[in-house]
């Protein structure tokens, strides 16, 4: 069971969204449009783009490698998402920029820029990002195919705890910037995406610090030319949710305690395995209670489904407790239908056997 405490609250205020619950938090970049972004589970709903959440030109499709979108294919994501009116869309290859030349002809572009991870929790760069060297090629081959440059766009990793991240990226993107102006390309905005971080147990910045960072590398190298789009993500929404776990069984293997729970790494905690390496605090009703290291692990069949080795839990908890994964509102419930895409289609195939 997952519990959400944000209110989403949209307002009717030009250039910005609402969400009062982060409205406060948004604040360190005043003055700045603050623009809904997709990116994580992207579902092109009719009724999402027909203004019941927030107005169209408010979205920016962010997510690049999407689905081929050929005309017959009813689910094509940003097809979609160009057919209800979306017209912003990142890209870092020239066949994405095919892809859109053909199915959403016209529609502004935002390059993902390459750009170092240090600092970074889960880096990135080695799966996403035009090659270094190739940017103004890349956005000459854009303009050619009838598309419009609109952007440049990085993203320094996940859960960066380094603000001076951001700095690095803008002044990377600095000469970019430059050399498509001086070929007769006017950008108009960079979006410093996401990496913004939440605290699971070490401190971490807050998005004042970044802010602090973010705002004067811009002010000095872009001045007033580019508009500024920012990405809070995790840093935003992962406090808002908690995992809410039964207890299914206990066992004592070797020297150690072992709890069973009714999710794990497949029903939504999968960034709680050794893998990734987020350390999600977890705490149990039963606080009265000494506190002993348990191995938790999930209800699956599969060994690799154990989402944390040093629990700090009741000693006596047992059979039917709640245990509470807090910090989860990111990437959890998300994972059921990742960047909203299906599993592919099972079909039987029955063959005659001949003998």
């Amino acid at each position: 069971m997952m519990f959400f405490c944000a209110h989403l609250d949209f307002h009717d205020a030009p250039d910005r969204f609402g969400f009062t619950a982060i409205d406060q938090e948004l604040q360190p970049f005043p003055g700045k449009k603050i623009r809904l972004i997709f990116g994580q589970r992207f579902q092109a709903q009719q009724s999402l783009f027909a203004g019941y959440i927030a107005p169209v030109d408010y979205f920016f499709y962010r997510l690049v490698c999407r689905q081929l979108g050929r005309k017959y294919d009813p689910h094509a994501h940003f097809q979609r998402a160009h057919e209800y009116g979306v017209r912003r869309f990142a890209f870092d290859t020239r066949i994405e920029l095919e892809k859109l030349a053909n199915l959403a002809p016209g529609a502004q572009v935002i390059g993902r820029v390459a750009v170092d991870n240090n600092g970074s929790h889960w880096p990135l760069e080695r799966k996403f990002g035009i090659e270094p060297g190739q940017e103004v090629e890349h956005f000459l081959y854009a303009r050619a195919l009838g598309l419009e440059p609109y952007g440049l766009t990085f993203h320094v990793g996940s859960q960066n705890s380094d603000p001076q991240a951001w700095v690095r990226a803008l002044e990377r993107l600095s000469p970019i910037w430059n050399e498509l102006e001086a070929r007769g390309i006017q950008l108009q905005v960079i979006d410093t995406g996401g990496g913004f971080p939440v605290q699971f147990n070490d401190p971490v910045p807050g998005v004042e610090e970044i802010a602090a960072a973010i705002l004067p590398a811009m002010q000095r190298l872009f001045g007033n030319k580019a508009k500024l789009l920012v990405e809070p993500g995790r840093g935003l929404v992962g406090n808002t949710g908690i995992m809410a776990a039964t207890v299914i069984n206990r066992a004592t293997r070797g020297e150690r305690e072992w709890l069973y729970l009714d999710v794990g790494a497949f029903q939504g905690l999968i960034e709680m395995l050794d893998f990734y390496g987020f350390n999600y605090p977890v705490i149990s009703e039963r606080n009265s209670e000494p506190l002993t290291p348990f191995v938790l692990s999930g209800p699956t069949c599969d060994s690799a489904d154990v989402i944390k080795h040093q629990a700090m839990l009741p000693a006596g908890i047992t059979l039917g407790d709640r245990v509470y994964v807090l910090t989860a509102g990111a990437y959890s419930n998300s994972m059921e239908r990742y960047n909203g895409i299906d599993f592919p289609e099972t079909i039987i195939v029955q063959k005659e056997l001949v003998y």
